[in-house]
């Protein structure tokens, strides 16, 4: 039998774009809070699973939270739960929430996959969707994540927007390549 894996929602955002259907809110003043209330949730689920093979921290978006609440958040799950030495860690990131401060704090608390919200590498179709990074902000954000040790990435991309030509579609593609 497989090795279960941990997720944890983090519902914060700094903005809500067009097309979410997440559970989510713009109300991060409340992250405080909700960190709480997680390591108590967390202290009460400790010890009801093993060894998690893989820890996947989704949203919402994580990386809108500051530097001392990522620890915070890792920090509760890490003295909670316990994690195969060879678990795949995952955070959700928006480009724009990533600085080479912000990737190597990622990795130093044991991030090694990254997955960015880039949704397309056209301004226009970023504009109309409501997001709140530049397309160039992708690409270095990949080179940021990469130089603090983080080599697994990914990138959501939304296909099919109305409106959008077919041409619009692949050069996406064709730049996430």
């Amino acid at each position: 039998m497989a090795a279960p894996g941990l997720y944890v929602h983090v519902p914060f955002c700094r903005s809500r774009c067009v097309y979410c259907d997440f559970c989510s809110t713009t109300r991060g003043g409340e992250a405080d809070r909700w960190l709480a209330a997680l390591a108590r949730d967390a202290e009460t689920a400790a010890g009801q699973w093993g060894e998690f093979d893989t820890l996947y921290v989704g949203g919402g978006t994580p990386s809108s939270l500051a530097l001392e609440q990522l620890e915070s958040l890792f920090g509760t799950l890490f003295d909670n739960f316990r994690f195969d030495p060879d678990a795949e860690i995952t955070l959700e990131a928006n480009p724009a929430d990533l600085d080479r401060e912000t990737a190597a704090q990622l990795a130093a608390l044991g991030v090694n996959r990254v997955s960015l919200g880039g949704q397309s590498f056209n301004e226009e179709v970023l504009a109309f969707l409501g997001r709140r990074h530049r397309a160039d902000e992708i690409g270095r954000s990949c080179g940021l994540l990469r130089d603090a040790g983080i080599s697994r990435l990914s990138i959501d991309l939304i296909s099919a927007i109305p409106g959008q030509p077919l041409g619009s579609w692949q050069e996406t593609l064709r730049q996430a390549v």
